[in-house]
């Protein structure tokens, strides 16, 4: 013959996945005139089957079982495992639904790094793959110094300094957190189980966080005495949208904790000075005995300014029912007047003034606080105040004809004085059926009824 190509074009569709053969016919006659004679050529062949759109979800490690979920019902498929540079090989995925169960006791299986492909079996089509990760299902696995165990969410579980001839396990599984706050809960709670031994022992805890809030704004906290308290966390990885807390006090024979990561953008409450400040002349200092603040979660600090410069701070780790705060200042100039502000901090970096809050990040501090502290002694004030009305500096108004000696009308008070804006005077009549105050800067002058003069 001179060509050894055989094209057969069949007239109808092909059933897909089914044998059947060509059978050439010993009459066919080749160009040179001889025929193909006996016997009769027969070319068995199968169809493909259709290629199925393959489709993986997860691919969950538990115990010696890998189970592969959300595949294509029906289809025909196979599966390795890539694990960086190795590559196991291509076998036949038995399985029914859409759900694989493998046992992956023969598997190299790094979790967080193996992958799991799958695809039609034969190589037809395209090939779908997912990460290896530990389930969330409370099973214990062995840790190891230095090797992560990645669970799904992305939660990761990293020992170092354990003995290894100990027993080292960690186990997690999902939870609720049923527990009163103000924050704003990320991701899921995790009951996590952390058995180990060996001196300096640490394990860090990798979780997820939501990457369109501010990471600057996020702590991971545990639950202990019925409340949640604040871990200080790793945020090194934020461009991959992680934190991470180190736990030092795994038990040697186990135990259960539970973390969540929580968001707090709200800035503190308003701060302020709750009692009245102390001036002590003698060893020049102003004392403010009681400062209070809220936030929705815990105060770091207050600062504390003195016309518009920070003279100092309040630690908030005692709470703010009974912080106090001493401005000892040997400059403190007698008779000068100073506005007190202060500005809060709560844990995550949110901040606000007590008198201006609210400014634009970088603006300087308002001087003008809700304090201004004359720093002069209480017996300094009376005996000024008392020469000023003596001498007429701070004047009773008399109606005309009357005067300090002999009253028939009304008197206007003085309240406010020239010593300081906020010293403010008080009056009380020793007789108020003949004077009567009807406000702070008023008196009523009523005449006795017996008409005899009357020293009030």
């Amino acid at each position: 013959p001179e060509k050894t190509n055989l094209f057969v074009q069949p007239q109808t569709q092909l059933t897909p996945n089914s044998t059947y053969k060509i059978v050439v016919s010993p009459d066919v006659t080749f160009k040179n005139g001889s025929t193909l004679g006996e016997p009769v050529v027969e070319i068995p062949f199968t169809t493909l089957a259709d290629i199925p759109d393959v489709a993986l979800t997860s691919a969950l490690l538990s115990g010696q079982t890998l189970t592969l979920t959300g595949l294509p019902a029906g289809a025909v498929l196979e599966y390795r495992v890539v694990t960086g540079s190795t590559s196991g090989d291509w076998t036949a995925l038995t399985y029914s639904g859409t759900t694989a169960s493998i046992n992956a006791s023969a598997l190299n299986i790094v979790t967080g790094t193996s992958q799991v492909e799958v695809r039609a079996q034969g190589g037809q089509g395209t090939t779908v793959s997912k990460t290896v990760f530990l389930t969330v299902d409370g099973n214990q696995v062995t840790m190891q110094n230095g090797f992560p165990l990645c669970f799904e969410d992305n939660v990761t579980v990293t020992a170092a300094n354990l003995d290894s001839a100990a027993t080292n396990l960690v186990g997690i599984k999902r939870c609720a957190i049923n527990v009163k706050h103000y924050m704003t809960e990320v991701g899921f709670g995790y009951e996590i189980y952390l058995q180990g031994s060996g001196d300096g022992k640490a394990v860090t805890l990798t979780f997820p966080v939501d990457s369109s809030l501010d990471i600057n704004k996020m702590s991971v906290y545990t639950l202990k005495d019925g409340g949640l308290l604040y871990l200080t966390p790793d945020r090194s990885q934020a461009d991959n949208n992680l934190i991470s807390v180190t736990a030092t006090d795994v038990p040697d024979e186990g135990g259960t904790f539970v973390y969540k990561v929580f968001y707090d953008n709200t800035a503190p409450g308003p701060v302020g000075f709750t009692a009245p400040p102390i001036v002590d002349i003698e060893n020049h200092k102003v004392v403010f005995p009681q400062i209070q603040c809220y936030d929705n979660d815990c105060i770091s600090y207050v600062e504390v300014y003195r016309d518009g410069k920070m003279v100092g701070y309040v630690d908030g780790s005692g709470g703010f029912g009974s912080a106090a705060f001493t401005d000892v200042d040997s400059t403190l100039q007698v008779g000068q007047t100073y506005a007190y502000n202060m500005k809060a901090y709560d844990r995550m970096g949110n901040w606000s003034w007590a008198t201006n809050n609210g400014p634009a990040p970088g603006e300087i501090p308002n001087p003008t606080g809700d304090v201004k502290v004359l720093f002069s002694s209480d017996f300094d004030v009376f005996a000024t105040i008392r020469q000023q009305l003596e001498d007429g500096t701070i004047p009773i108004v008399y109606a005309d004809g009357d005067n300090a000696d002999h009253v028939i009308a009304d008197i206007k008070l003085p309240w406010t004085t020239s010593v300081d804006e906020q010293v403010r005077i008080w009056w009380t009549s020793s007789d108020p059926e003949i004077i009567k105050l009807t406000s702070a800067e008023s008196a009523m002058v009523v005449k006795p009824a017996d008409g005899s003069d009357k020293v009030v």
